[in-house]
């Protein structure tokens, strides 16, 4: 029970992230400019989300939540 539980809580944060960021990114850039916004878990942060834009397909750029710390 207790693994479901962990599972579900990280899938719904990386969710989470990726529409929280998705939201910040449109306050400065046009939807089409946005390629990918991808969450993933990473030492230290632990949630990250990797951004990719359409004119630099080739580069990431890592947001994180700060607010959350």
């Amino acid at each position: 029970m207790v693994p479901s539980l962990i599972f579900g809580y990280v899938k719904y944060k990386l969710h989470s992230l990726e529409e929280q960021t998705y939201a910040y990114l449109l306050k400065e850039y046009k939807e089409e400019d946005i390629l990918k916004v991808k969450a993933n878990i990473q030492k230290g942060t632990l949630f990250i989300a990797n951004v990719t834009f359409k004119d630099e397909p080739n580069y990431v750029y890592d947001y994180a939540d700060i607010e959350e710390r």
